[in-house]
Order: structure tokens, then sequence, then C-alpha cells
């Protein structure tokens, strides 16, 4: 009998070092308590295993060092991965798969809409009525303390160059100075320009409800009503 550990791809996207997952089967008729090792590629072979109904937990930390390593993202806090079932009929060469799954809150805010290049050069604002949507796309509360609006160095056309890379970007590892070398290009963003939402101490000074939005604007005006120019008309 054999099981395989699984994710979600869409959801767990780096390579998950399953032999690190504690997993426990507890019989129900008699409260037999197993521990199982996987090997690194989730695989778990449950030999020994006497058929029967059993409870299964499966439990996988991830060091906040380890996920940044595996993955590229800073963290601070553990990544974990669960999977629990109450009751599950195993016998004798039935293989079946465990998908774990987890515990991070779904949502968080997300940009919901951008509007940089401005309107008429002659007529209207040029762009001073640019802006940025924050949304909230969770189910609860969310404050926007401190959050962070990093606008990214990039060519603004397709001019290839000595200095560019295949896909028209810039070629950072030829910056003056430069000392990270090739990784200079995948392994770091750079920023021309970072925003920060302030902060009283708090942590609460910005309250964002679950399904609204708030507004970070050039020019922090209603543009739906009618434009004053400097004149006064």
């Amino acid at each position: 009998m054999n099981v395989q550990l699984t994710v979600n791809p869409e959801e767990v996207w780096f390579e998950v070092p399953y032999d690190k997952a504690e997993i426990t089967l507890i019989n129900k008729g008699n409260s037999s308590s197993y521990k199982i090792q996987a090997d690194a590629k989730g695989k778990i072979a449950l030999n020994n295993i006497a058929p029967g109904n059993y409870s299964i937990n499966v439990s996988l930390a991830i060091s906040a060092e380890e996920y940044t390593k595996l993955t590229g993202v800073n963290r601070t806090s553990i990544f974990y991965l669960n999977y629990a079932l109450a009751d599950k009929a195993l016998f004798a060469n039935e293989d079946f798969n465990i998908r774990l799954v987890t515990s991070e809150p779904i949502g968080g805010f997300v940009i919901k809409q951008i509007y940089y290049a401005g309107s008429d050069t002659k007529d209207a604002a040029l762009n001073r009525d640019n802006f940025i949507e924050i949304y909230n796309n969770s189910d609860e509360m969310l404050y926007a303390d401190s959050l962070l609006v990093v606008l990214a160095y990039g060519k603004p056309n397709n001019k290839t160059d000595e200095y560019s890379l295949s896909n028209n970007q810039y070629d950072w590892s030829k910056s003056i100075n430069m000392t990270v070398s090739n990784n200079a290009n995948e392994d770091y963003v750079y920023a021309k320009g970072i925003f920060m939402i302030p902060s009283d101490g708090t942590g609460k000074k910005y309250p964002v409800e679950s399904g609204k939005s708030i507004i970070i604007a050039g020019s922090a005006l209603n543009h739906a009503g009618s434009y004053t120019d400097n004149n006064g008309k």
C-alpha cells in the first residue's frame, strides 16, 4: 500500500521537502498509533500497517529561513502544510493520494486598478490624475499602515542595445559597480520609487474593510467633479 503526498501547485509552487512531514496514523479499532516517514518526493510505503479504519494527520512545518531559500520570497514566520482525516479505510494494495493544504490566510491586499497614462496633454490633467486602487481581498479588516508600493525601474520602450536582455529589459549585471554578476537580473528588483503609507505607531490608523478599497493618487482630488485651473476657472 503506497500513499503519495501532494499539494495544489497553484498555491504551493515550490519544491516541498516532503521528508520533513510528521505523519501519524491511529487505528480506530485498537488505538494503535504509527509514525510514518515519507521520502523526499512525498511517497509513503505502508507495508507494516494492518488493514482497518484509521485517522490520518500530516503536519509539515517549513522554517522561515528555508521558505525564503526555496521560494526567494522573504518570510518571518513558519509556513505550515497540513492534512487531517478522521476516518479512512486502509486496505492492502490500495494506493491513494493525500493533498496537503496551507493554513495561510486567504486574500490580503491586491492591486485592483492602475491608471498611469494620463489624459490629454493640452486639454486635461496630464498625469496628475493617475492613481492606484488597493483592494482588501480578504474576509477580515486589514490595515494599510506602512504598506509599501514600489515602482520598478524598467525600460519604457523596446529599444535593444548591448545593455539589454532578450526581453528588452535592462541587463543589470552590466551596471556600474554591480557585484552580484548573473544574479543581478533574477534575484533583485530595481526600484525607481518606493511609497509608504504612513503609520502613527499603532498599526491601525488606516483600516480597510473586507471588500473595500483605498486609493493612492498623484493628486487627491475629486476628478469626477469639475476641474479648476490655476486661474480659478
